[in-house]
This record gives C-alpha cells, structure tokens and sequence, in this order.
C-alpha cells in the first residue's frame, strides 16, 4: 500500500507511515511490559506449585482448595495459631474427599439442588474443621462450591 501510494501522494502517506512507525514503538514497549508481566505471572505459578507438590497436594484438587483456604484465611494464619498450614493441609484433603463423592453424578453440574446440598456440608465441614463462624465459613464454601463445579472432571480422576 505504502509503496503503491507513494508516488500518487507522497505527503499523506509519509504522515501514515510516520504515525505506524509510532504506533509499532508503543505497542512494542507495551509489548515488552506484557511479557514482562506473564513472565512474572508464569514464576508465581511456578513457586505456587513447587509448595503445593512440597505439601504432597493434588495440584488440580486438594491444591486448588488449599489456595482457597489460605486466601481467605490469610489473616488467621500462623505458625504456632489456631489455623496453621498443617490444619489447612489437612482440611484441604478432607474437602477434596468429599467434592469427590458430591460430583460424582452425571447430572452435578446442572443440578442446582445437588449443588446446593456441595455447598451446606462444605460450609458445615469448614466451621468445624477450621473452628470459623457460619459468616466467615459462607463465602469460602461458595468459593469451593464454583471449584468443584469447574474442576469437575478433576475431581472424579482422584
């Protein structure tokens, strides 16, 4: 186009290659903070998974619960404390068991009555297993209810 044009408007098309060649130098310093961004994303995954397989968690179950609980229970998080990485080590298997048996019907994933039932012995299993409030326990629980609904088939290969 650019050399085609050239010769019938040199003028209008020296403007249009002037404002590409701007354009590529912006996208291309946008460029380089996008791979700089995804490299950093892909070194968190990366460290994120080293400790859930040092944990001797199933990285696409039980290690997927694990971040959940830890996320949200960041706060309560201690060593030597009510809550520590051990309990939720622990608490993560136990819920991974009972997201196992819970999908295991064809019909899970539609059947918001099924899902509903997930939900309630989740929240029930995490306020005493963790010793939480009902309040603190609800979106956890919700949380875990929208893993296993998308991690279904993860689940069943346990």
């Amino acid at each position: 186009f650019v050399s085609t044009n050239l010769r019938s408007d040199p003028g209008r098309i020296r403007r249009l290659s002037g404002r590409l060649d701007a354009l590529l130098a912006e996208l291309d310093e946008q460029w380089r903070e996008l791979a700089d961004a995804l490299g950093e994303l892909v070194d968190e995954i990366v460290v994120d998974d080293t400790e859930i397989l040092a944990l001797d968690l199933d990285p696409k179950t039980e290690g997927e619960i694990y971040r959940v609980l830890e996320k949200r229970l960041a706060h309560e998080l201690s060593a030597h404390g009510r809550i520590t990485r051990d309990l939720l080590v622990d608490v993560s298997r136990r819920l991974a068991g009972i997201v196992e048996i819970e999908v295991g019907p064809p019909h899970f994933a539609e059947n918001g009555h099924l899902q509903e039932n997930l939900r309630k012995e989740l929240r029930r299993q995490i306020i005493g297993l963790l010793d939480i409030g009902r309040d603190a326990a609800r979106p956890i629980a919700e949380e875990l209810l929208r893993l296993a609904v998308a991690s279904r088939h993860d689940f069943l290969k346990q």
